[in-house]
């Protein structure tokens, strides 16, 4: 994923001579790439409520205390144990888990 937004964010398609030319070519890879990218991170909105439902559920104390990569496993195991994940979804979720860290810390920490 940081691939293509590292692309995206390098390529000044208005000012770079050299990919003007080659504008469109890049674009259209870009789009495959993104819309790859949307459609091997697409979540079962049930299994999002149910996380939301789980971090809303734990003991605030806990998530703060915890370190990035344990409060990750933890909040994927209490998932887990309520919905079977196949290891595709697993991997998904957690990489959704890992991305939204500092939001659950801040609804802990606010709460």
């Amino acid at each position: 994923m940081p691939r293509v937004l590292i692309i995206a964010e390098c390529v000044d398609f208005t000012t770079a001579p050299i990919y003007h030319q080659k504008r469109g070519n890049i674009k259209k890879m870009l789009n495959f790439q993104v819309r790859d990218l949307i459609q091997n991170i697409i979540i079962d909105p049930s299994v999002l409520r149910l996380l939301w439902k789980v971090v809303s559920e734990v003991n605030y104390q806990e998530l703060l205390s915890l370190p990035d990569r344990e409060l990750s496993q933890v909040l994927m195991q209490k998932v887990s144990n309520q919905v079977a994940l196949d290891p595709e979804e697993a991997e998904k979720l957690d990489a959704y888990v890992s991305s939204k860290l500092l939001l659950i810390r801040d609804i802990a920490d606010a709460a």
